[in-house]
């Protein structure tokens, strides 16, 4: 049934403490429910927030997809020279504030993995989410081997399965890195949510127009169950979890692959599965008045 977090305390009144939990790779093929509850089972009690990595869910489903197999046409290397190569890095970079090493990383932007990439893209995200430079419609590379990405759920039913499989009185939230921005009590993601209040449309003009705003930039949540609370305070807890969740191979596919000294498609699963990963985020939140 569902429930109400500690009355809805505003954000500073609240002292958050987040239990990162590590666990092994998960391959294709595991039980990503299981994994969760097997994960935190003896770490939850009543009124904690869940979140776990939307990336983990779907590799673990198998949700993949091996760009090695898709064969990049002519529009498709014209569309990573002009498009990403030119006026991401000369014009909309500008616009929309990109660092600097983002910038560089476009400027290098792999022609021949790019379109295999962008085809993929358009395929399964469309065209205004393929216009992006990076995670097209929550498609992801970061963290997998070879040239695997990851396409995000198609079904939000799983936050609910995990939610009925813990016990106890929680919230379960699935969230991905890519950016969902607020604007006045408004929120709007580059990429699809199934949470209520999410906005979820306009891919590339949606990133545009509101990091050229400097519309405040949180991670998206994907997906939700388990209990009523209000959004923009569950949106500040995500930013904070996500954080916390990041592993030591970085944000992005070319931070994994330095990482490990290889080169973008040469990440295998062996280097994956060597160290730890950060997949889940348990945030118990408190009174302040309490401590003490």
């Amino acid at each position: 049934m569902p429930f109400k977090v500690a009355a809805l305390l505003s954000f500073k009144e609240m002292r958050l403490d987040i239990e990162v939990v590590e666990t092994h790779y998960w391959l294709p093929g595991l039980n990503p429910v299981e994994e969760v509850v097997k994960a935190v089972k003896d770490k939850v009690s009543d009124g904690d927030i869940v979140f776990i990595s939307e990336k983990a869910i779907s590799t673990a489903l198998g949700r993949l997809v091996d760009e090695k197999h898709v064969k990049p046409s002519r529009v498709a290397r014209f569309f990573v020279k002009i498009w990403v190569r030119g006026l991401w890095v000369l014009f909309f970079s500008k616009i929309c504030h990109l660092r600097r090493e983002t910038v560089e990383k476009l400027r290098k932007y792999p022609i021949e993995l790019g379109a295999r990439h962008k085809i993929v893209a358009l395929k399964f995200s469309g065209i205004l989410a393929c216009l992006k430079h990076f995670s097209e419609g929550g498609i992801d590379a970061s963290n997998l081997p070879y040239s695997y990405v990851a396409l995000p759920l198609n079904d939000p039913k799983i936050a609910e399965e995990i939610c009925e499989k813990l016990g106890a009185k929680v919230i379960v939230a699935v969230v991905d890195g890519d950016s969902t921005f607020k604007i006045g009590n408004a929120f709007f993601s580059t990429r699809k949510s199934y949470v209520k209040g999410i906005q979820s449309f306009g891919g590339f003009l949606t990133y545009l127009i509101c990091r050229a705003l400097r519309a405040e930039e949180y991670p998206t949540l994907v997906a939700l169950a388990g209990g009523n609370v209000e959004l923009s305070w569950l949106m500040r807890l995500a930013r904070k979890a996500v954080k916390e969740m990041r592993g030591s191979l970085g944000r992005t596919a070319w931070d994994v692959a330095e990482h490990f000294g290889v080169g973008l498609d040469q990440v295998t699963w062996k280097m994956l599965m060597s160290i730890k990963h950060k997949p889940i985020a348990i945030v118990k939140a408190s009174s302040s008045s309490k401590k003490g």
